[in-house]
C-alpha cells in the first residue's frame, strides 16, 4: 500500500484528481522537457546559431513516446543525476542533429522551465473549472433570488435569507479568486535560461535575442 495519498488507491482522487496528477506526471515532465529543447533549438536557428534543419529535426524528435523509460530509469539510478540521462538518450535520438541539442543551456534552466510549464498547465486547467463554477453560481443566484430560506449564525437559525443570495455571496468570492489569478499570472509564469553561472556567455552575443525568442516560443516571460 502507497503511504502517498496522492497515490494511494484508496485516497488518491480524495486529495488529487486523475488529471492533476497527469500534469505532474514522469511522462509529462519528459515531454515538457523535450519541448524545451524543442524551443531552444528553434530560438537559436531564428537567430542564426545552428542550422535550421538541425531545429526541425530536433523538434520532430520532441516526443516523449521515443523515450525508453525504462532504461533511463536505470541510467538515473546509475549516475544520481535528474538531467543528464534524458539529455544524453534525447541527443542519441536526434542522430547529427544531436550535437545542436542543449546549445548554451544549463541543467537549471531547463529543469526550472520544465516545472514552470507543469504549473503553467495546472493553472490553465483549474482556471477554466473556475470559470465554470463562477458562472454556474451566479446561475443558481438568479434562478433561486426570492427563495426564502434560513439563515445561520453559530450553527443556529438566524435571520431568513433567500438561496440567491448564499449563491451570490459564493459567486462574489468565486470572482475575487478569478482576479487574483489573472493578477499573478503577470508575475509567476516566467522561465529560466541563462547558462552556466548565469552570464550566457555560452552564446555571446546572441544571448539576449535568443533568450527572448526562446521564451516567446514557450509563452513564457523573461526573468529580470
Amino acid at each position: 500500500m502507497s503511504h502517498n495519498v496522492i497515490n494511494s488507491i484508496f485516497f488518491q482522487n480524495k486529495y488529487s484528481t486523475k488529471w492533476m496528477r497527469e500534469v505532474f506526471s514522469d511522462e509529462n515532465y519528459i515531454q515538457k522537457v523535450l519541448d524545451i529543447e524543442a524551443a531552444l533549438a528553434r530560438a537559436q536557428a531564428k537567430a542564426g546559431i545552428i542550422p535550421l534543419k538541425a531545429a526541425e529535426t530536433i523538434t520532430e524528435k520532441a516526443k516523449s513516446e521515443l523515450i525508453d523509460l525504462e532504461e533511463l530509469k536505470k541510467q538515473i539510478e546509475k549516475t544520481s543525476h535528474p538531467f543528464i540521462p534524458l539529455l544524453k538518450v534525447f541527443t542519441s535520438i536526434c542522430g547529427e542533429a544531436g550535437q545542436y541539442v542543449h546549445w548554451g543551456a544549463t541543467t537549471q534552466d531547463i529543469m526550472d522551465t520544465a516545472m514552470m510549464l507543469q504549473i503553467k498547465d495546472a493553472h490553465e486547467g483549474l482556471f477554466e473549472k473556475l470559470l465554470t463554477l463562477n458562472k454556474s453560481l451566479a446561475e443558481r443566484s438568479n434562478q433561486h433570488k426570492e427563495l426564502i430560506m434560513m439563515g445561520r449564525t453559530n450553527g443556529q437559525h438566524a435571520l431568513p435569507i433567500t438561496l440567491g443570495f448564499k449563491f451570490a455571496v459564493w459567486t462574489a468570492e468565486t470572482q475575487r479568486h478569478i482576479q487574483r489569478m489573472l493578477d499573478y499570472e503577470k508575475r509567476i509564469f516566467v522561465g529560466q535560461f541563462s547558462g552556466a553561472v548565469g552570464t550566457l556567455a555560452s552564446i555571446r552575443e546572441h544571448g539576449m535575442k535568443v533568450r527572448q525568442l526562446f521564451f516567446e516560443e514557450l509563452g513564457l516571460q523573461e526573468p529580470i
